[in-house]
């Protein structure tokens, strides 16, 4: 196991609550870092993911098509009604996600805890939870433990330093990991990729008059790839940063419907700003290309600085 660890060139980790309490889960990824060295970077080696990820990307994808698909079904304008059903819904839509994702931020506090007070004695092992007796055969099994100890001691050095390693560098890698990766930029573009069909279908209508419409393929960058992305990113912030406002089920929930009517509102405002930018632009120049072109410059440059320029969650501070 070690030999492989050490001549990975990355690892995976499927991470559940669970995790970070077996001595085997927490010995693969100690092994791993350690192989690495100290001077390598191990946020580039080392990538989580929780379980619940997948879901939670289907369950965003699927209220963001409910939502797509009532506005579409209403044949209502954008401006002003088109926007108001969308906002309105936004609650029943996206409430039960902003619900799991504050339930993910609550999650790192007890794997931090868990991870900084980890020991070998209180890990767990099968062998060990079932009395080293094979529960079909009643055979007796190996201690997995007894050898992981012997592993540990020839390559670590120490129990004491290997558990040393766990509660400082694999912890921050594990924690730093779980705060700031598991919703990337690109999986953020999967949840939302419902979006661009709702473009295309606006795009469709001037294409079969054979006519190109620059203005909503400029659009359809700005919004789908630039604007809700950072709106979901500030949003992603304020759940960490508010994780611990509510202690209830009924507290967490309205701590939820108070998250999405932020995004909310951000999103009307970006509406506005989109009009306001278009009619300005029909106004000067007759066409609302110019107008998406500038557009599409300022958010260029709000999503650089929001994806590149945002301090990170810092590991210590949560």
């Amino acid at each position: 196991m070690g030999a492989i660890l050490k001549r990975s060139k990355s690892l995976l980790v499927l991470w559940d609550s669970s995790y970070t309490s077996r001595l085997w889960c927490m010995f693969e990824i100690a092994a791993f870092l350690h192989g690495k060295g100290p001077s390598a970077d191990a946020q580039r080696h080392l990538v989580a993911c929780p379980v619940f990820v997948g879901p939670t990307l289907l369950l965003g994808h699927l209220g963001l098509s409910i939502l797509l698909l009532a506005f579409e079904f209403s044949q209502l304008p954008m401006i002003p009604w088109g926007t108001i059903i969308i906002c309105g819904l936004c609650f029943p839509c996206f409430t039960a996600l902003a619900y799991v994702v504050l339930e993910h931020c609550r999650s790192i506090d007890v794997v931090q805890n868990q991870v900084r007070y980890f020991t070998i004695e209180q890990s767990l092992c099968y062998c060990c939870s079932c009395g080293h007796t094979d529960p079909l055969t009643r055979e007796p099994m190996i201690c997995d433990r007894s050898i992981l100890i012997r592993c540990i001691s020839s390559w670590f050095g120490s129990a004491e330093q290997f558990e040393t390693l766990v509660r400082h560098h694999v912890m921050t890698t594990l924690v730093h990991q779980l705060a700031n990766n598991v919703f990337s930029y690109w999986r953020i573009l999967q949840a939302i990729s419902p979006l661009f069909w709702l473009f295309l279908d606006f795009w469709i209508g001037p294409i079969a008059r054979d006519f190109v419409p620059v203005d909503i393929v400029i659009a359809a960058v700005i919004f789908c790839m630039m604007l809700i992305p950072g709106i979901v990113l500030i949003l992603l912030r304020l759940s960490y940063k508010f994780r611990n406002l509510a202690a209830g089920v009924r507290q967490q929930l309205m701590l939820s419907v108070g998250l999405v009517s932020i995004g909310m509102l951000l999103f009307a405002t970006l509406m506005a700003a989109d009009r306001a930018s278009a009619a300005l632009s029909w106004h000067l120049c007759g066409d609302r290309t110019p107008g998406y072109a500038t557009l599409l410059i300022l958010s260029g440059i709000l999503s650089v600085l929001l994806w590149r320029c945002l301090p990170l969650i810092d590991a210590q501070n949560i």
